[in-house]
């Protein structure tokens, strides 16, 4: 089995005709779309060239946001209304594959998404060669930056849609790093102010005593998200020793030897198991620091969990933190999700970073 096509088949298979990505089919509390998932599915995409499956993503986002402009703007107006997490005054995460918001559920005032939507449009205008962003999608863009600059400071949930009264490192870089991409492709300085407001302070909040980036301001636990600082924001380098701090405790306290990585200490969504995204966005890191053998065991650890029908998981629940937490999760839901689109997305990426794509 060629595992890129079957990724690129199955991430096809699942957009829908108005655009968005179905994070995962055959997993109900999945059957929607997310900005977040979207992003790393359709910059995947990108790489791949196919960017009109790309485009129509993006095109679906658009409209999301301009169909909400209203609650956008009163926010904007009033930031201190998503400090209640309030259904009417904020703007969700998920949405039906129509475009519609989906409330409740879950924790739902969210701006890593947000962010990622912002980064990863200015993506995909580069993957196309364009020299400026489509007008069409000009206003949206306007009413994002203008949201990201009046709230992020203010705490909302997580990229795991968890701790809604915190503020999150890997959020804060999402939104410094859409900012800083979007500043950088339409050579302006305007948002300099805003982008070196929230690095100094991820630089004066959100490191622990021992010298990493914490998982939140209040929360000194590491998170194997927090990869996101350089890969794909890019807010430090790669050999920002901070950083490298961060990536040894995460290797330590989250790597299963030879396996995958863990999303955080004390996680118990079905046992807190090991997350093939994650695993992958580690491979992308050791991939910029040179360690390229260490990036293709990655890359061989998650083909070996590809299933006999080509689909990879959400997380692998062999290696579990909670044993009575998986089988709980087990009973509500059934087994993880499969496929998880950005799973399949994640590890193109990586693949991709590799140089080994196979690009069909």
């Amino acid at each position: 089995m060629n595992f890129v096509e079957k990724s690129i088949e199955i991430i096809q298979t699942y957009q829908d005709s108005g655009g968005a990505y179905i994070a995962g089919p055959y997993f109900s509390p999945y059957q929607y779309g997310w900005f977040r998932d979207g992003v790393y599915t359709a910059y995947a995409m990108d790489l791949y060239g196919y960017h009109q499956s790309a485009e129509n993503f993006y095109d679906w986002g658009t409209k999301i946001i301009e169909k909400y402009s209203k609650k956008i703007n009163r926010v904007i107006q009033d930031p201190e209304l998503v400090l209640g997490n309030n259904h009417e005054s904020i703007l969700h995460c998920r949405f039906t594959l129509e475009g519609d918001e989906i409330i409740g559920g879950w924790s739902t005032h969210q701006l890593d998404g947000l962010g990622l939507w912002l980064w990863g449009i200015i993506q995909h205008c580069r993957a196309r060669g364009l020299h400026s962003v489509p007008e069409r999608w000009r206003p949206a863009i306007s009413l994002v930056v203008n949201y990201i600059k009046a709230v992020w400071i203010y705490p909302c949930a997580d990229c795991w849609e968890e701790n809604d009264d915190q503020v999150h490192t890997y959020t804060l870089a999402a939104l410094a790093g859409g900012l800083e991409s979007y500043q950088e492709f339409t050579h302006s300085d305007h948002l300099n102010s805003e982008i070196e407001h929230i690095k100094q302070f991820i630089a004066r909040q959100c490191l622990s005593p021992r010298g990493f980036y914490q998982k939140s301001v209040r929360q000194s636990i590491v998170d194997a998200n927090l990869l996101g600082l350089v890969f794909p924001f890019k807010i430090i380098t790669v050999d920002h020793p901070s950083f490298l701090q961060t990536l040894t405790v995460i290797e330590e306290e989250l790597r299963v030897p030879g396996g995958g990585l863990k999303r955080f200490p004390g996680d118990t969504f079905y046992g807190g198991g090991e997350w093939i995204l994650l695993t992958a966005w580690l491979g992308s890191i050791y991939c910029a620091l040179g360690e390229i053998g260490k990036a293709v065991e990655i890359k061989n650890w998650i083909e070996n969990q590809f299933d006999s029908n080509g689909s990879l998981p959400e997380q692998v629940v062999i290696n579990v933190q909670d044993q009575t937490s998986l089988q709980s999760w087990i009973s509500k839901w059934g087994p993880p999700a499969v496929p998880l689109l950005w799973s399949h997305a994640n590890y193109l990426i990586l693949c991709d970073n590799l140089n080994e794509k196979g690009k069909p």
